[in-house]
């Protein structure tokens, strides 16, 4: 899922990642192996000096501009 996830963010200008809670926790546990591709993609965004993570209400209030 991250290799798909890093083609998709390079080969873009804009992309919109969403993910919810109970995809974290099947069946009431913890899904392990999920929660740890959350992690290794939050880690490779950071490290993305030509990325810029933003929040939807940045976006709304216009902090950002797209164009």
């Amino acid at each position: 899922m991250l290799d798909a996830i890093q083609q998709h963010v390079e080969s873009r200008r804009l992309t919109v990642l969403v993910t919810h809670w109970w995809e974290y926790f099947r069946n009431n546990r913890p899904d392990e192996a999920f929660i740890g591709v959350l992690h290794k993609t939050a880690a490779w965004l950071a490290n993305q000096p030509d990325l810029k993570v933003i929040s939807f209400d940045d976006l709304l209030n216009n902090e950002v501009r797209l164009n």
